[in-house]
């Protein structure tokens, strides 16, 4: 079974931005073949994610070593 993080879209270079996360690479290369299909001359890429970064939010602690003021 993927993590929840692994999943694929399907991207064309001169249209709008994927919005549909698939779960499966067979399941992306099927909805790039139709929308091959109905739109002709036009390219969808099949695309996996195979990282995620990121940085929780953190405290930043700043020590005095005498009063600021």
């Amino acid at each position: 079974m993927p993590s929840t993080w692994q999943f694929w879209i399907v991207w064309n270079p001169t249209g709008r931005n994927p919005t549909m996360r698939h779960r499966s690479e067979a399941e992306a290369r099927t909805e790039a073949m139709r929308l091959a299909t109905a739109y002709p001359g036009q390219d969808f890429i099949v695309m996996a994610a195979v990282a995620t970064h990121s940085q929780p939010p953190r405290v930043i602690v700043i020590e005095h070593d005498s009063p600021p003021f």
